[in-house]
């Protein structure tokens, strides 16, 4: 039998692998801008609050992308 509760099988695992694969290219784009960020001339309170925020958002990414991948 190749359905599972109406679903095909084979179509599930092709999605759960190119939601990885976009997952990893997600995760290579958000560490280009992550080090973009990092290296900004942007120095003072306002620079280090957008680093800050940058780190931030980089984390949350990462824990999506990682969440994504385990599907």
């Amino acid at each position: 039998m190749d359905t599972f509760c109406g679903c095909d099988t084979a179509a599930l695992d092709d999605l759960s692998s190119c939601v990885g694969e976009r997952a990893a290219h997600l995760e290579a784009v958000m560490e280009g801008a992550a080090q973009a960020a990092a290296a900004a001339a942007w120095f003072g309170p306002d620079g280090q609050c957008f680093r800050e925020q940058m780190d931030e958002v980089v984390e949350k990414a990462r824990e999506l992308f990682e969440r994504l991948r385990e599907l």
